[in-house]
């Protein structure tokens, strides 16, 4: 699982993300998870108007703690959550 660092200080960080070709979305989720899994954060964003091949993100992260924790990329069709990407976020202060 890949890592993203955020440096100490940051209120956000940025995150790009590789989109599966002729894969859509009507919009993406995001959920920061602690290492036992509870909910620390979640954001909902519209798709991008032009089908493209990446999603870009600034993601708030001044309100969690230093430490570790899981970020969840989600693409959501209707009803239903389909998981994109999984990365470890390591937050230093």
């Amino acid at each position: 699982m890949k890592t993203l660092q955020v440096p100490a200080g940051s209120r956000f960080f940025g995150a790009r993300f590789d989109l599966t070709p002729g894969q859509h979305f009507d919009a993406y989720e995001y959920q920061i998870l602690d290492t036992a899994g509870a909910l620390k954060s979640s954001q909902s964003v519209r798709a991008p108007a032009v089908n493209g091949s990446e999603l870009q993100l600034a993601v708030p992260v001044a309100s969690l703690a230093p430490g570790e924790y899981v970020f969840v990329l989600l693409g959501r069709q209707q009803d239903k959550l389909v998981e994109i990407s999984r990365a470890r976020l390591s937050i230093q202060r």
